[in-house]
C-alpha cells in the first residue's frame, strides 16, 4: 500500500484537475465564487490530495492542518458547510478510484491490501470531517464576534458623536440593521443599580412587531435607536415600549440622519428626566414643557427652586411635605381651594390657610400670575429633582 500511494504522487496534477471539475459540476455554491476564490479552491484540492497520499505512503495519520485552513476560508467565502463536506467526499472518491485503477492495471495488490487502504481512507475521512466541522463552526463564531464588535464600535461612535469614524465605514447603517435614511427616534431608559438591564426586552418586542432597532447598555442608561416607518410612527413605538418599561424612559423627537444620534440621545435623556424618580413612564419632550425646561438645566433649575421656595424647603419634614402637597394639589385642581380640599379630605378653609402660609414663607402671592408661575416652576423642580429634603442655599 505505501508504494501504491507513493506512485500515485506523480498523478497529483491530474487528480487535482479531476476533483476540481467534479466540485464545480456538483456544487452551485462553488460555481458562484470569483476567479481568485476558485484559484484557492484548486490549491486546496492539490494540498489535500498531497496530504492524503503522503499519509498513506508514510503510513501515518494525515495532518489536519490543510482541512482546518480550508474550512475556515470556505466559511469566510460563504460556502455552506454541506458543500464543503461534499467536496471532501469527492476528493476521497477521486483518490480511491485512482488507487483501484492503479491496482487493476498492475495486478500486484491483494484484496487485503485494498481493504487496508480503504480502512485508512475511511479513517482519514472521519478525521478530516471532524476538523472541517470544528473549524467551520469556529470561523462562523469568530466572524459573528467580529461583526458584533464592529456593530458595537459603530454604535458607540454614533452615541458619542464621533461622526468621522461612522463615515469611514461604507454602508454602516446596514451593519446596524437600520435603514439608510430616517426617520429615527432615540431612546434613553433608566438603569437601576440593582437591575442593570434597562429595557432588556425592547428589541425583542419591537422586532416582533416588525420594527428595527439597535440598543446599547451603558453605565447609567440603556440607549436605543428605533427606525420609524409609516406603520410605526412615534406614538406607536411609544405604546410598544410602555409594557416593558421598568423605570423612566425618554424618547427624542423624530430625526432624519443617523449622524445626529448623539444629539437625539441627549434630548431623549431630557425627556426621561421629566418624570419623578421611581416611576415607570415613557415620555416625549412634548408631554411636560415645564418639566422639559427643568430637566434641560438641572443646576440652574435647582438654584431657582431654592430662590423661590427656599424658606418652605427649610421647614421640618412633615410641615414641609404638607405645604408642598397642598400647593401641588391646588395647582392640579385649577386653583380651586374647594376642589383641592375634596382631594385632600379637608375643608377648603384649611387649604386656604396652608396656601396663605406658603405665600408668607415665599413672599409670593398666589393672585399674582408672575409669582404663581414662579411657584409652579419651583414646585416642578422639587418634584423632579427630589429637593424636599434639601436645605436652602
Amino acid at each position: 500500500m505505501p508504494g501504491l500511494a507513493a506512485e500515485l504522487a506523480v498523478d497529483v496534477p491530474a487528480l487535482t484537475d479531476r476533483l476540481f471539475q467534479l466540485i464545480l459540476a456538483s456544487q452551485e455554491a462553488y460555481r458562484r465564487l470569483d476567479p481568485e476564490m476558485l484559484a484557492d479552491v484548486r490549491r486546496s484540492c492539490q494540498n489535500n490530495i498531497c496530504e492524503i497520499l503522503g499519509s498513506l505512503a508514510q503510513q501515518r495519520p494525515p495532518s489536519t492542518d490543510a482541512p482546518f485552513d480550508t474550512a475556515r476560508r470556505r466559511a469566510d467565502m460563504g460556502v455552506p458547510l454541506g458543500a464543503v463536506l461534499h467536496a471532501y467526499r469527492l476528493g476521497y472518491r477521486v483518490i480511491w478510484e485512482a488507487l483501484l485503477e492503479h491496482a487493476r492495471l498492475h495486478g500486484d495488490v491483494t484484496t487485503d491490501e485494498l481493504a487496508e487502504m480503504g480502512g485508512a481512507l475511511w479513517d482519514s475521512i472521519d478525521a478530516f470531517s471532524e476538523v472541517v466541522h470544528a473549524a467551520y463552526r469556529d470561523a462562523l463564531v469568530d466572524r459573528a464576534r467580529q461583526s458584533e464588535q464592529q456593530r458595537v464600535s459603530l454604535f458607540d461612535a454614533l452615541l458619542e458623536g464621533r461622526v468621522e469614524e461612522w463615515a469611514v465605514v461604507g454602508d454602516a447603517a446596514r451593519v446596524l440593521d437600520l435603514p439608510a435614511v430616517g426617520p429615527y427616534v432615540a431612546v434613553s431608559a433608566e438603569v437601576h443599580g440593582d437591575d442593570a438591564r434597562g429595557l432588556s426586552r425592547a428589541e425583542q418586542v419591537l422586532r416582533r412587531d416588525g420594527v428595527r432597532s439597535v440598543w446599547r447598555l451603558r453605565a447609567d442608561e440603556h440607549v436605543g435607536v428605533v427606525a420609524l416607518d409609516r406603520d410605526h410612527p412615534l406614538p406607536a413605538v411609544r405604546e410598544l415600549l410602555r409594557p416593558v418599561a421598568t423605570g423612566r424612559v425618554g424618547l427624542s423627537q423624530p430625526y432624519a440622519r443617523l449622524a445626529d444620534t448623539a444629539w437625539a440621545v441627549g434630548l431623549a435623556a431630557v425627556a426621561r428626566a421629566c418624570s419623578p424618580p421611581g416611576t415607570a413612564t415613557v415620555n416625549t419632550l412634548d408631554d411636560r414643557p415645564i418639566a422639559t425646561l427643568v430637566s434641560a438645566g438641572r443646576a440652574v433649575a435647582e438654584q431657582v427652586a431654592h430662590t423661590v421656595i427656599g424658606p418652605l424647603l427649610a421647614l421640618d419634614g412633615n410641615d414641609r411635605a404638607l405645604l408642598l402637597e397642598t400647593l401641588e394639589v391646588w395647582f392640579e385642581a385649577g386653583g380651586s381651594a374647594a376642589e383641592a380640599g375634596q382631594r385632600m379630605f379637608c375643608h377648603r378653609n384649611t387649604v386656604r390657610n396652608r396656601l396663605q402660609r406658603v405665600e408668607e414663607l415665599t413672599g409670593r402671592s398666589l393672585t399674582d400670575p408672575a409669582a404663581t408661575s414662579e411657584l409652579r416652576v419651583a414646585l416642578e423642580v422639587v418634584r423632579l429633582l427630589d429637593l424636599d429634603r434639601t436645605a436652602p442655599r
